[in-house]
Order: structure tokens, then C-alpha cells, then sequence
């Protein structure tokens, strides 16, 4: 990391007047010297988070081998992307993952790897056409191994929802792999949520209307019913605009054949035509990653 590179000759400079302490009777005279070293210490210590994402920012790394390998596997949006595009995706990726917390629940001391970047992918395929893709203040991401109730809905074991109020993700692992091996048969999760993110995140544009939104058309777009998806979440409410979409970017063809003006208005709010799958941003984003 950054900070502790500018660390180094702190530590250096401590190191060194320690030892002249230890060898040298009038340390006494040039003790002052050190105030600078401590308070420069401490301000290292206190703003490394901002330090580290300041050089982030301008050197993004990128992800680890393996990951890429599991995302050209399994996301097909990332596939069709340009190869300055697929970079600016798994870029944003690992900023998105070293930017936020995974707190694993229900087992296990760290989320595994292949599920904070599987998060973080449909984090970065809803936002990718917008230079916001943090979407803070949603930083807290709790994965839980299958279904679970919440102090939201205690009564009901779902895979998925957002608590705006703390700024928390709550996911479950099994259910979103689930997704990610089968994205034509099971409801991405991460995708579904991160959409209701979006529009919490991103109030400058003017969103469809929910009422207006048709579920059988919506049932021909992808073939999962109103009554499936209630069963799926097994929620009281499930948003019907923010599963329009997930469909967007799952079915965009049929998306587009059925709901064409739909289409267009969530292409603009987007920013994405997922129909043209090898250049979906319609207009490029001004930071690099």
C-alpha cells in the first residue's frame, strides 16, 4: 500500500533515533528533532485510507489471475467488451472490493474470493456506463451462506436485500453463485439488488414509472414468472422496475423486442444499450477507470 511505502522513512528515522538513545549520553540535544517523525507518523496513520486510495486511483490494479479466468467463465457482458473496456471492468472491480466491507455471516472468517468479486461484477456491470460506481453510502456488504431472516423481515428466509438506513448490502453466497453458473435460469441477485442501489445512488434521472411496468410482458422477456420471483425472494414486495433491470442486462435482445420503450428509458438512465453487446456505453465516462 501507498501509506506504509511513505511510511518507511519514518519507521527509519524512529529506528535511528532510538538507537542514537541507546549509544549516545547527550541524545538529550537533538531529542527534538524527532517531534516531526512522530506527528508525520501519526497523520500517515490517521489519513492512510485516503492516502491509499488517492494512489488506487491512479495506478488501478487489477484483478488476480484466477478471478479472471472465473469471470471470463461466467459473465458474458464482461466476454463481449473491448479489451480497453474488460480492463476499465475488472479495474473497477478491485477498486469496488478494496473500497468496501465483506463481512461473512453464518460461518467462515473471510468471504471467499470468488464471491466479493462475483459482487462486485454486477456492482460494476449496473453502474458501468456512469463515473459513480461505489454508490456509497453502500459500503457494508454481509454475506450470508444461504437463505436468512433480518430485522427487516424476521419472518422470512430470502436471499437478498439493501438496508439503506446503515448503508448495508445482505447477500447470499450460494444463491448469487447460483446465478452466476445459470444466468439464463436463476434470478441474479446481485444484479437485482444493485439496481435498487442505483436508483437510491443516482436521483438525476427521471426512472419509469413502476405502475406501468406489465409482469407477463416481463415473464416473455426472460420466462420467470411474477409467481416464481415471489417465491425466489419470498419477500412482501419485490420492485418490479428494479427486475426490469436485471432483465435489461440478462435478456437484452428480448428486452428489447418486447418492452422496446422501456428499454429505452432505462438505456438512458444506464447510460447502456446491452443490446450492442460489444460497445454497451453510449456515452464514455469521463474518469479512466
Amino acid at each position: 500500500m501507498f501509506s506504509r511505502l511513505l511510511a518507511v522513512p519514518i519507521i527509519v528515522g524512529l529506528l535511528t533515533f532510538f538507537y542514537l538513545y541507546q549509544t549516545h549520553d547527550d541524545f538529550g540535544s537533538i531529542a527534538i528533532y524527532i517531534v516531526p517523525f512522530v506527528i508525520v507518523g501519526v497523520m500517515l496513520y490517521l489519513f492512510s485510507p485516503q492516502l491509499d486510495w488517492w494512489w488506487y486511483k491512479r495506478n488501478p490494479p487489477d484483478l488476480a489471475q484466477p478471478l479472471r479466468l472465473l469471470l471470463v467463465k461466467h459473465n458474458t457482458y464482461y466476454n463481449h467488451l473491448s479489451v480497453e473496456e474488460k480492463l476499465r471492468f475488472r479495474q473497477r472491480m478491485k477498486l469496488y472490493m478494496i473500497a468496501n466491507e465483506y463481512k461473512p455471516m453464518g460461518g467462515g472468517e473471510a468471504v471467499p474470493e470468488d464471491i466479493k468479486a462475483f459482487i462486485a461484477a454486477a456492482a460494476i456491470q449496473v453502474t458501468f456506463g456512469q463515473n459513480d460506481y461505489l454508490m456509497a453510502p453502500f459500503e457494508h456488504i454481509i454475506v450470508y451462506p444461504n437463505l436468512f431472516p433480518s430485522p427487516q423481515y424476521p419472518e422470512h428466509f430470502h436471499p437478498s436485500e439493501i438496508y439503506a438506513e446503515d448503508g448495508v448490502i445482505m447477500v447470499s453466497g450460494n444463491y448469487l453463485m447460483q446465478a452466476v453458473i445459470q444466468p439464463k435460469k436463476i434470478f441474479h441477485i446481485g444484479l437485482y439488488e444493485y439496481a435498487k442501489i442505483f436508483m437510491r445512488t443516482h436521483l438525476n434521472y427521471t426512472y419509469p414509472e413502476r405502475s406501468t411496468i406489465d409482469w407477463e410482458t416481463l415473464e416473455k422477456v426472460s420466462g420467470m414468472s411474477k409467481a416464481y420471483l415471489d417465491k425466489f425472494m419470498n419477500l412482501p414486495e419485490i420492485d418490479p422496475l428494479a427486475v426490469s433491470i436485471h432483465h435489461f442486462f440478462q435478456f437484452p435482445a428480448a428486452f428489447k423486442q418486447h418492452l422496446p420503450d422501456l428499454y429505452e428509458q432505462l438505456s438512458v438512465c444506464l447510460n447502456q444499450d446491452t443490446f450492442n453487446i460489444y460497445q454497451p456505453v453510449i456515452q464514455a465516462v469521463q474518469e479512466a477507470v
